[in-house]
């Protein structure tokens, strides 16, 4: 399947290395880091669109998709139409109950494949 792409960048600020195709989050000071997959928070969530390596206390800055069609790493098997969750180190899988969804998969993934999805969050999985 071609997925063609239709994406939402912004770059802001991190605090962290953070690799390509992972989950991220704001932090209470600004900056982004991995989204853990405990913070039931709403706030803004997206995805790195690129590698960035820092080295302790340097800050830089990360291109973070927000909405639209981006791609994710996957942390096991999902299947397309999946509702997309995430671990504590960023990386994707389908949604458990309590988990807060965060989009939907647009094609199938195993472990560690990068995978297109629509950047949809939303409520906690019943």
């Amino acid at each position: 399947m071609s997925v063609y792409e239709s994406t939402d960048t912004i770059t802001l600020k991190c605090d962290a290395s953070i690799a390509y195709a992972r989950f991220v989050q704001m932090n209470a000071v600004g900056d982004f880091n991995c989204k853990t997959a405990d913070d039931q928070s709403p706030g803004l969530v997206g995805v790195s669109v690129e590698d960035v390596t820092l080295l302790a206390g340097q800050t830089g800055c990360l291109g973070v998709a927000v909405s639209g069609v981006t791609k994710v790493t996957a942390n096991g098997a999902v299947a397309s139409g999946d509702s997309i969750a995430t671990d504590a180190t960023g990386l994707a899988g389908p949604a458990t109950a309590g988990d807060r969804r965060l989009g939907v998969a647009l094609q199938p993934a195993a472990t560690g494949d990068i995978f297109a999805i629509l950047l949809q969050p939303g409520q906690l999985v019943a």
